[in-house]
């Protein structure tokens, strides 16, 4: 067992004393830690000017100043509970360095019930009701960072990915636990805190370090099958517990343990029946030799637990879609499509057939949530029980264009949706307990209108046909068939009208000089098409 090897305890979100810790550090003594090399750590997060960069500051400078003089070499531990795995992750981008520790290197790391991809009670955490719940400050910096699909959750995963092992290149051996369970209680009755899939505050989903990162271009890909992931965080252990909650004493995955010591302090792995499995998973990983074996052998042990329970557990995972334009700007004007798709045969206004990919909006989407500071990143919470392998899934994107923008691909004009089979989509995208991000480019797209040079001989007829054009609008935008639509049906015909006049400006152009009236006549038909599609 570990012998002058220090262990650091972080708690999570709006608490400041160490009671929440449990018994824990009791335990850990009884398995050879030290009550000296037991830090349990406090900080501060109920402060609206608080940062999640400002607590990694503080702990940097609290660790080191623990860890003191240290023999060379010896490594120290931590575990992280819910918020605290925010914290530990900020301080190992930004402060954790052979520089800065050059005597001592961290070793296991245990996150337990991290929100590496946000809680889904961050958001409502910020309300007027919660302000008067907590009679103040409710730590308005660090629940932005907590929300599901927030730019710092991004950001910080990619720098993560962003290095081939950027963990083992540190000699760190990090492990994620997370629990499956929603208490009883009456207050657990509102719907959010007992979410299937969770612990009543984390997501299995977020909870897991483990994700991919993929691109995904509206206007040039088709097909999503085959698309090889852009980033992805991969053989991180993980474990899914279903008998543990985030918080409380009853069976929360860490104040619920108590000073009496198990019977037995062996795991079994093919079960998770035996008692108090949460201490004993966290006391092995905490003393477990870091060499490359011993990783590999708590990798296939928390992944046995989690398959043991395969048929017990929640099948759910997280896919998290950020907006953007060509150039790399947030598009925040959005609507999605997403679920069983088929393709159906249909005539044009003319007789013609053509295809187009008709898409049910999939049930399996149990929670959408739109960013509240990044309105650009959309989070879809998918069960994926309600999937099959054998369909076909389709997800198309609606953005409101203007009269001198529009965005491609205009779904009203083309079949924009993007197809993936059923099994690529639960083995790829939407793997069981984890995140997905996908980058999804969008092209804004200028009108011919918008700038544009004339001859000179043609002025006094352009002067004219603007005037026709904006009549045409005008006189659409009256009509009863106009009328008949709702509001996104008339935005959509009026583009529609737009861009018809404006690809056909050359004609028209050529006709006015000879007969205004003969145009007049014919705009009937324009307007009429543009209610056709």
């Amino acid at each position: 067992m570990p012998h002058g090897q220090l262990v650091f305890l972080v708690h999570g979100y709006s608490i400041n004393r160490t009671g929440t810790y449990g018994q824990l550090h009791r335990q850990l003594e009884r398995r050879g830690f030290a009550p000296r090399e037991i830090q349990l750590g406090r900080y501060v997060s109920l402060d609206d000017d608080i940062e999640l960069r400002d607590l990694a500051r503080a702990m940097d400078r609290a660790v080191r100043a623990a860890l003191g003089p240290l023999p060379s070499g010896t490594p120290f531990h931590m575990l992280t509970h819910s918020t605290g795995a925010l914290i530990a992750r900020h301080w190992l981008l930004e402060h954790y360095s052979q520089r800065r520790y050059p005597r001592s290197r961290l070793g296991n790391l245990v996150f337990l019930a991290g929100p590496h991809f946000g809680s889904r009670l961050a958001h409502h955490g910020r309300s007027v009701i919660a302000r008067v719940w907590r009679q103040g400050d409710v730590g308005q910096r660090v629940l932005s960072a907590l929300e599901l699909g927030s730019q710092y959750g991004w950001e910080s995963s990619l720098r993560l990915a962003a290095e081939a092992d950027f963990f083992g290149s540190r000699g760190i051996r990090p492990y994620c636990l997370s629990g499956d369970r929603t208490s009883r209680d009456l207050l657990r009755h509102v719907g959010l805190l007992r979410e299937k899939g969770s612990d009543e505050v984390v997501r299995l989903a977020s909870a897991n370090l483990n994700f991919r990162h993929y691109r995904l271009d509206m206007l040039r890909d088709e097909l999503f099958d085959h698309a090889a992931p852009a980033a992805q965080l991969s053989g991180i252990p993980f474990a899914a517990l279903r008998n543990y909650t985030h918080s409380g004493a009853g069976n929360s995955i860490l104040q619920s343990i108590s000073a009496v010591e198990p019977p037995d302090w062996s795991i079994k792995a093919d079960s998770q029946d035996g008692r108090r499995l949460n201490l004993k998973l966290i006391v092995h990983l905490l003393a477990s030799p870091t060499d490359n074996a011993s990783y590999a052998a708590n990798r296939e042990l928390l992944a046995s637990l989690t398959d043991s329970e395969s048929q017990r557990l929640s099948d759910c995972a997280q896919l998290q879609l950020r907006f953007l334009d060509r150039d790399g700007r947030p598009v925040e004007d959005y609507f999605v499509e997403f679920g069983e798709a088929r393709r159906v045969t249909e005539r044009d206004r003319y007789g013609l057939e053509f295809q187009r990919m008709e898409i049910t909006q999939s049930k399996a989407i149990t929670h959408i949530h739109r960013n509240s500071r990044n309105p650009h990143i959309l989070t879809l919470f998918i069960d994926r029980s309600l999937l099959t392998r054998e369909a076909s899934y389709g997800m198309r994107v609606f953005v409101e264009g203007q009269r001198l923008l529009h965005w491609d691909p205009q779904a009203s004009e083309t079949d924009s949706a993007i197809t993936i089979k059923g099994e690529h989509l639960l083995d790829h995208l939407l793997p069981r307990h984890s995140t997905t991000l996908v980058d999804v480019t969008l092209d804004r797209v200028p009108a011919r209108a918008l700038f544009q040079f004339d001859s000179a001989a043609s002025v006094h007829d352009d002067v004219a046909l603007e005037a026709f054009i904006e009549q045409e609008l005008l006189a659409f935008s009256r009509s009863r068939a106009y009328r008949a639509l709702d509001d996104a049906g008339r935005r959509r015909a009026l583009s529609r009208l737009e861009r018809r006049l404006e690809s056909q400006r050359p004609e028209l152009r050529e006709r006015f000089r000879h007969d205004y009236h003969v145009q007049w006549e014919r705009s009937g038909r324009i307007r009429r098409s543009a209610l056709d599609g």
